[in-house]
């Protein structure tokens, strides 16, 4: 899934979410892969919040997910390579996580 970090200086094919807390901070991290270092994607005030983003990042890849076969201009025929058409998540700020969603 395409993720655009929070201060906005990396977008990432993330395969990998997680969230931390350090004091009074809440982190989402992401990994490209296993392998792959964690990046902060963004942070939060209250683990409510990060939660919140968490589950808007679901909605965003269940919405955004779909298969569409390819068609090959050249041939005129369907190949057999599929497209994953996933729109980029963009991190909002704290403030932009309301309570109330």
């Amino acid at each position: 899934m395409w993720i655009r970090t929070q201060d906005k200086l990396k977008i990432m094919d993330v395969r990998i979410i997680t969230l931390i807390h350090e004091d009074d901070t809440h982190i989402i991290l992401g990994a490209t892969g296993s392998e792959a270092p964690l990046d902060e994607l963004g942070s939060y005030t209250t683990h409510e919040k990060a939660l919140k983003v968490l589950d808007k990042i679901q909605t965003h890849l269940l919405k955004g997910t779909q298969l569409t076969r390819l068609y090959n201009i050249f041939s005129e025929e369907y190949t057999n390579d599929y497209n994953i058409g996933n729109k980029l998540f963009q991190m909002p700020q704290d403030c932009e996580v309301l309570k109330s969603e």
